[in-house]
């Protein structure tokens, strides 16, 4: 089988710095075919997407993706630990990944695989470091840099306080853990910063992407017209990969009205819940039922509870997973059932005619040891009976479009078909 790129992304609108990342992978490594494992409608910052899964899905295809599969909500609203083995279990299932690409602030494979190499084994030593950390009040990231730190070194330690390299470190343990070993090659992260929120910078973050459209809709009256995703489209105008600003035609746009649906659904699942029962979310633990309890007496929006939940020890997408997650309904509960069935799968969202012949392959020459599910309606036999997981993103789908003010039935995942993107020649 020909070489196959594997790529993950948490957000994946396909703006430019992603573009740039799938092109300068594909020249690097050689690969001809890739294969892209986005989140779904909820990312792993803890917030919705900016459009839903099957559009970015068909705007990652018209940006040179061959095969577009869902990261299941459970892994894709989790931790950096929980989204990293979510992404390499699905690659590795596939049976046919020969590369795998990542961004990070680093660039250096060597430095990022030498702390992956660690947390990955765990030693007695690094056990023992890391435990004195917790009991001494740190927080779990702080605790395990400071391990890190005293074991490998200050720069190793360093490697940690970056969102790119955190995550790129949690694809090589996970990785290592699961015994996958493609040849992995890292990019240096071009331009803008992480967070940095500066939109007119030379391949803006993600971060600035969302300022931009956040300010833009706040400044429109509530007797305007909705604002919407082409909207949304238009105004990042060049920001966005040539083409792919149609994809978004007529969608909506999680804006402020969705946020205020989701915020009265958040202060009723807090209400009517115990302290007990909200310290069993999965994010949750360390006194924060009993701190949103107490914040959302004094909140009257989301930006105003995750002010009141904010400090130094709970970073802010820790509270907004831990509020999806409450949601979801992932508890501790629900995280062992899915972990005990351990059923994933790779759920198909979007192909090219390139990616089609590469599904044909997997199936011709039996690959792949998860299931490859392109019509969940009709391939419940390889899902051996109910499966949590895919129950989850079923309903976290559900969820999205009801804070969109969406029909549910029409946008249901069970009506809902993989884009197939078709050559000119073809048409």
């Amino acid at each position: 089988m020909r070489p196959v790129l594997g790529i993950t992304a948490e957000y994946n609108p396909f703006h430019n710095g992603h573009l740039y990342h799938l092109e300068e992978s594909k020249r690097r490594c050689g690969a001809e075919r890739v294969a892209v494992v986005m989140s779904g409608d909820f990312t792993q910052r803890g917030e919705p997407a900016f459009a839903d899964k099957w559009l970015r899905a068909e705007a990652a295809v018209r940006c040179g993706a061959d095969l577009v599969l869902e990261l299941p909500a459970f892994y894709a609203c989790g931790s950096a630990e929980a989204f990293a083995e979510g992404a390499m279990g699905i690659l590795k299932g596939l049976g046919c990944i020969s590369h795998v690409s990542f961004g990070s602030e680093k660039g250096d494979l060597d430095s990022l695989q030498r702390v992956a190499a660690l947390l990955a084994e765990e030693t007695p030593e690094f056990k023992a470091v890391l435990k004195e950390g917790l009991e001494g009040g740190e927080s779990f990231p702080r605790a395990r840099q400071k391990a890190v730190e005293h074991l490998l070194g200050e720069e190793a330690a360093a490697l940690l306080g970056s969102p790119n390299n955190i995550l790129g470190i949690e694809y090589l343990k996970a990785a290592r853990r699961q015994g996958f070993a493609p040849e992995f090659l890292t990019l240096q992260r071009k331009g803008a910063g992480y967070h940095d929120t500066d939109a007119a910078a030379e391949y803006a973050s993600a971060s600035a992407l969302r300022s931009l459209l956040q300010s833009e809709e706040q400044g429109r009256s509530e007797t305007e017209t909705a604002f919407k995703a082409l909207d949304a489209a238009a105004l990042l105008g060049d920001k966005l990969p040539l083409g792919t600003a149609s994809v978004y035609k007529d969608a909506p746009f999680f804006g402020k009205e969705a946020k205020k649906r989701q915020f009265g659904l958040v202060v009723y699942k807090i209400l009517s819940s115990t302290e007990e029962e909200l310290e069993q979310i999965l994010s949750a633990g360390e006194g924060l039922g009993n701190k949103l309890k107490k914040a959302v007496q004094r909140s009257h929006s989301l930006d105003e509870l995750m002010a009141e939940m904010a400090s130094k020890r709970y970073p802010d997408s820790r509270i907004r997973r831990l509020l999806l997650q409450l949601l979801l309904g992932i508890d501790l509960r629900k995280a062992a059932q899915i972990r005990y069935e351990n059923r994933l799968f790779a759920r198909v969202l979007a192909f090219s005619e390139e990616g089609a012949k590469l599904l044909k392959e997997i199936r011709k020459e039996k690959c792949a040891s998860i299931p490859i599910l392109t019509n969940i309606n009709k391939e419940e036999e390889k899902l051996q009976g109910a499966n949590t997981l895919l129950a989850l993103d079923i309903l976290a789908s559900d969820l999205y479009h009801l804070l969109l003010g969406q029909d549910r039935y029409q946008w249901s995942d069970h009506r809902q078909k993989p884009f197939v993107l078709k050559s000119k020649k073809s048409d």
